[in-house]
């Protein structure tokens, strides 16, 4: 008779029976890769994409995991410096909107205690004591920041990777389609200048677009948590380590880092939250479409060949700029008729003539209310664009606008804003955020926080492995490898300072024998020297990328030649629920 359940005789007692004290090679290898998929898949917390290219964030993804897989520790400054700029956007926020005054959390719950015992028995109101609380309407609080939400550090990330835009088609039809992504910078232009048309959305709607809760970061860190304590158990009682182990324990330890820092960054979020439309943040609307360098935002004239154009702010070219010389100007208008709106906004203070790398332009700026204008650059030099210009059959009005266009560039003429060459939107936020300053800032120690963080992160994860330095090798030349790609790794900070400070080191060795006569200077040059420092910094940068990719391949080769220690467990992890 088939018995699925099993037979049960009557003397049977009671027993446990011990988990298996060993695994396999498929269960070391499983545990790992579950392991580090979670940590390095997980942990990768992606900016909101751009409006209709949904699709192209799966590449991304795959992008960043192939980064996480062979750089984690990049990862992790990566998710620090978008830490800092969400510090400082919500800072900047507190300035428009200072936060409410709140007590310490043992504070509040001794507080909720001493008042439990009123609310369990208490059979009624107390009339007058309710009575006596009133206050008058007068004395309440206005303030229309006592009103709004506060703004937390999931706000400041939120923020940081473009979840507030504005919407094209809620400006007009002349803006395009699409949505303006506001930067670190617009947020703080509107705190500073429109704080009113910061949306007021509380964090628990932020937190419900994104697609990980709570609960899934710690089930990971639990697996991560699981995995780090099995390692040092196997190691304190004498069992081998894989190296595939020892690589997983440093993106274990850069996947804490990275959750910790992005914990409060929303996950996978598709959709941001639009702005409405004042007419305060249409008129800065304006001045961010001009500065947008999107098709469409400034006038073009496709029957003059070749004309470039361009917004500046006003400040910008006062440098430059030399007496315009009238005749120049007349000979141009002679030739060029304007249309109503660019006549009433040029005038012959603003036709400009500069030099750039020797080739003369002729230069019409349309000013905009002494904050920026837009440049029309003509070169003398274009044959085609002086033959145009010499032709008698040119037509008479070529600056003509739509309306949409002139009542949008009337509208920007007008605007008391003066961005400047700020950057204060985009189509998306870039994941990346390590920008070349902030590198530089690093390297050289401008930073000392940054710059030691660095060196630490990377000696620590280049010093786990260098940890097998005496481990057994199949081969001798894949141990040579090892080594060298270990001390490539650990290395990568102090060789990043070493190449900054070789630059900064010729750049004043030559400032200061520069102008003694040098023998053979064609030899020994600035520029030569500078050449060799940066070739060998490439080199090394070829080679790290390499070192990098070599320590992944042999952590997998090394499972095939394990010693038989290395499949033995630890009693009590087997107990420690997990994943693989």
């Amino acid at each position: 008779m088939f018995a699925p359940f099993g037979n049960q005789t009557a003397n049977q007692t009671a027993t446990w029976h011990p988990e298996p004290r060993g695994r396999g090679t498929f269960g070391l290898l499983s545990s790992c890769i579950t392991t580090l998929v979670l940590c390095v898949y997980t942990a990768v917390h992606l900016n909101i994409p751009e409006h209709g290219k949904e699709r192209q964030q799966y590449f991304r993804k795959f992008g960043w995991v192939i980064l996480g897989l062979l750089a984690p520790e990049i990862v992790a400054w990566n998710a620090w410096e978008q830490y800092r700029t969400a510090s400082r956007i919500t800072q900047v926020v507190h300035k428009a909107y200072p936060p409410a005054l709140t007590s310490p959390w043992y504070r509040n719950f001794w507080a909720s205690c001493k008042r439990a015992p009123g609310r369990w028995f208490s059979t009624g109101v107390d009339t007058e004591e309710c009575l006596d609380s009133q206050i008058p309407l007068g004395s309440l609080n206005t303030d229309t920041s006592a009103h709004r939400h506060p703004w937390t550090l999931t706000h400041g990330f939120y923020a940081a990777m473009g979840g507030f835009v504005i919407q094209a088609k809620d400006l007009g039809p002349s803006y395009g389609t699409g949505a303006f992504v506001l930067s670190e910078q617009g947020i703080e232009f509107l705190a500073d200048t429109e704080p009113e048309s910061i949306p007021n959305i509380p964090e628990s709607e932020i937190l419900d677009k994104s697609k990980a809760s709570t609960l899934t970061k710690i089930i990971v860190c639990l697996q991560a948590l699981w995995f780090c304590i099995q390692c040092i158990a196997r190691l304190s009682q004498g069992a081998s380590i894989s190296f595939l182990e020892l690589n997983v324990l440093g993106h274990c330890l850069c996947a804490f880092a990275t959750y910790a820092i992005w914990w409060e960054k929303p996950t996978d979020v598709s959709q941001p939250t639009s702005l409405s439309v004042s007419d305060g943040l249409r008129e800065y609307a304006d001045v961010v479409y001009l500065f947008s360098g999107r098709p469409g935002a400034l006038p073009t004239f496709p029957t003059v060949p070749g004309m470039r154009s361009s917004v500046r702010a006003s400040g910008y070219n006062s440098n430059w700029a030399i007496p315009h010389d009238p005749q120049l100007f007349e000979s141009i208008t002679n030739k060029v008729l304007f249309g109503d709106l660019l006549r009433s906004r040029i005038t012959g203070e603003h036709c400009l003539v500069k030099i750039r790398k020797g080739r003369l332009c002729y230069v019409l700026g349309l000013l905009f209310h002494s904050s920026f204008w837009i440049e029309y650059a003509l070169s003398s030099h274009d044959e085609k664009r002086q033959s145009f210009f010499e032709n008698p059959d040119v037509p008479q009005i070529i600056f003509d606008l739509e309306t949409a266009m002139a009542e949008r560039l009337e509208s920007t003429s007008k605007s008391r804003y003066q961005i400047g060459s700020y950057k204060t939107s985009s189509h998306r936020i870039r994941n990346w955020s390590l920008s070349g300053v902030s590198i530089t800032n690093a390297v050289v120690f401008n930073e000392p926080l940054s710059s030691i963080t660095l060196l630490i992160v990377a000696l620590v994860y280049g010093g786990l492995h260098l940890l097998a330095w005496n481990a057994p090798f199949h081969t001798r030349i894949e141990e040579t490898l090892w080594k060298i790609s270990g001390i490539s790794v650990a290395s990568i900070g102090p060789m990043s300072i070493a190449f900054a400070g070789s630059l900064s080191v010729t750049d004043k060795l030559f400032r200061h024998i520069g102008p003694r006569p040098i023998r053979h200077c064609s030899l020994i040059s600035e520029d030569t020297v500078e050449k060799i420092i940066q070739f060998l910094g490439v080199s090394y940068l070829l080679f790290y990328l390499f070192a990098r990719v070599y320590l992944v391949v042999e952590c997998f080769i090394e499972v095939a030649y394990l010693p038989d220690s290395a499949f033995t467990t630890p009693v009590f992890t087997r107990y420690i629920p997990h994943f693989g």
